[in-house]
C-alpha cells in the first residue's frame, strides 16, 4: 500500500556502467564497457520508452570529475568515457555509433540458433534517425567479467527489402578502436607529449570498412562476420 502511493512516480537511473571492477580488469578503459554497452542498449530502451521512466545516465562523461581527484595517467580505469585530455575510450565511441546510426525505432529480430548456443551475443537492428531508407545492425559480445565468453563468427540474415546498395563496417574491440592498447604499446606514458597524444586520439577513432554479403535468395542477404570477445560489430545499410 505504501508502494502504490508512489507509483505514478518517474524512476530516474542517474549513474550506471560496466561495473565496478578496478584496475584487475580495466573495464572502463578498454573495449569491456563498449561491449557492455550495445550488448544491453536494446534492454535499456526497453526501459527508458516505459511511461514510468524519465531517463538514464551513463556514469560517467568523462575522467575530470571532482570526486576524489583524478590522476595525472591519461589511463587508470577511472569511471569517464575520455581520459582527462579528452581522448575518447570505446565506450565513448560505441554511444556514438547508437547515437547517430540508431534510434528508439527497432526491427523484428529473431535469433537462428534455436538453442541459444552464443549467448553472449546480442544483435539487433535500429533505424537510422536521420534517413527513413536507412538502417544499423548493433552486434555485442559481452558476458560478464569471470564467466566464459569467447571469439563468435555471426550468419545475420536481413530479410525484406533485397540486397542493399551498400554496407559499412565499424569494430570496436581490442584491435579496433582502443587507445589504452596504443599507450601500452608506447610505454604507458604518464604526460603523453604532443605527438604522443596524437597517435592516442588517432587510435581513439571509427574506421570504416566495406562488408561483404551474400544472396539467400531475393528478398534475403547474409552478412558472415567474427566478432571478438567483449567486442562490438555495427553496419550501417
Amino acid at each position: 500500500q505504501k508502494l502504490n502511493k508512489y507509483k505514478d512516480l518517474k524512476v530516474y537511473l542517474s549513474e550506471f556502467n560496466s561495473g565496478l571492477y578496478g584496475k584487475t580488469v580495466d573495464n572502463h578503459d578498454n573495449n569491456y564497457a563498449a561491449s557492455f554497452m550495445v550488448f544491453q542498449a536494446a534492454k535499456l530502451q526497453s526501459l527508458i520508452t516505459n511511461d514510468n521512466y524519465g531517463w538514464m545516465s551513463y556514469w560517467t562523461f568523462s575522467d575530470v570529475f571532482e570526486e576524489g581527484g583524478f590522476g595525472s595517467a591519461p589511463f587508470h580505469n577511472e569511471f569517464g568515457m575520455q581520459t582527462i585530455r579528452g581522448v575518447a575510450k570505446p565506450v565513448f565511441r560505441a554511444l556514438e555509433l547508437l547515437y547517430s546510426l540508431g534510434s528508439e525505432t527497432g526491427y523484428n529480430t529473431s535469433r537462428m540458433d534455436a538453442n541459444n548456443d552464443n549467448g553472449t551475443v546480442q544483435v539487433y537492428t535500429l533505424k537510422n534517425p536521420k534517413d527513413a531508407n536507412r538502417y544499423a545492425i548493433f552486434a555485442g559480445n559481452w558476458q560478464l567479467n569471470g564467466e566464459q565468453v569467447s571469439n563468435e563468427t555471426l550468419e545475420i540474415q536481413l530479410e525484406g527489402n533485397g540486397a542493399p546498395k551498400s554496407a559499412t563496417m565499424y569494430r570496436i574491440d581490442g584491435d579496433n578502436v582502443n587507445p589504452v592498447t596504443k599507450w601500452d604499446s608506447i610505454g604507458k606514458p604518464t604526460y603523453p607529449n604532443a605527438q604522443q597524444l596524437q597517435a592516442l586520439n588517432d587510435s581513439a577513432q571509427l574506421v570504416s570498412t566495406s562488408v561483404q554479403f551474400s544472396n539467400v535468395n531475393s528478398n534475403t542477404v547474409q552478412f558472415n562476420v567474427t566478432i571478438p570477445e567483449y567486442g562490438v560489430v555495427v553496419i550501417d545499410i
